[in-house]
């Protein structure tokens, strides 16, 4: 097959944050064989670089086990005994270092859970809140319930965050295709990617809200996600 000239140029960096520029995206490109190709750049972060990044920032993460693994390759290495943990409502926080972690799986309050990541999020004095949740209502429940239930709880949490605070929204990312050999699983996908196409045309209306677009990053990969549903871990 002729190479295109555009696959000759050479790969400008992919856009992991959502921005209102024209940027390649990683789930632009091609397959190749059973090897996805994007018309961009992939740039794989080795450790000291990651550690570098978070060296001067303070880091909570809240999210279901997806962002939890997000947690884990983040933050330092620490056996659980030196965590120290706090409490926010009715949930708690887990911290290693300037990095926290909160669990949010499905939200069923929005405006008790805003609080309680607010409160947490000030008592820690974290400079930003990397937030993602509604992965398995979207498996077992319709996209506009998510939805619904998505916009009440950022519309809620933004006045409730300290200014020095900044939201980072992560798209969902994308369900594993493969459950086992045997099996795969697409609906799920369809799914997601209807969410996220409404979360970011949402969010496009707050700009002081960061977007990473975890669901672009994930869904040309399926051959990288494990049979337990994730792309970490």
């Amino acid at each position: 097959v002729p190479i295109r000239r555009e696959w000759r140029r050479k790969a400008e960096r992919c856009a992991g944050f959502y921005t209102k520029r024209e940027a390649p995206r990683a789930d632009e490109g091609r397959w190749v064989g059973r090897e996805w190709k994007p018309r961009c750049a992939w740039r794989i972060y080795a450790r000291n670089a990651t550690d570098a990044c978070l060296r001067t920032r303070r880091v909570l993460f809240a999210g279901d086990s997806h962002t939890r693994l997000m947690f884990d390759a983040l933050s330092p290495p620490a056996p659980d005994d030196e965590e120290t943990r706090s409490v926010h409502g009715g949930r708690t926080v887990r911290a290693r270092g300037d990095v926290g972690y909160c669990p949010v799986d499905d939200v069923d309050a929005p405006a008790t859970v805003a609080t309680d990541l607010a409160d947490a999020a000030r008592a820690g004095r974290y400079e930003f809140l990397v937030l993602n949740f509604g992965h398995w209502r979207l498996r077992d429940n319709t996209v506009e319930s998510h939805i619904s239930t998505f916009k009440e709880t950022i519309r809620a949490l933004l006045p409730a965050l300290d200014f020095n605070t900044t939201l980072v929204w992560r798209t969902t990312p994308a369900y594993s295709y493969r459950r086992d050999d045997s099996e795969a699983e697409y609906r799920t996908n369809a799914k997601i990617w209807k969410a996220h196409l409404a979360q970011l045309a949402f969010l496009r209306a707050f700009p002081d809200v960061l977007v990473h677009d975890t669901h672009g990053l994930t869904s040309p990969r399926p051959f990288d996600a494990n049979r337990k549903h994730h792309y970490l871990g």
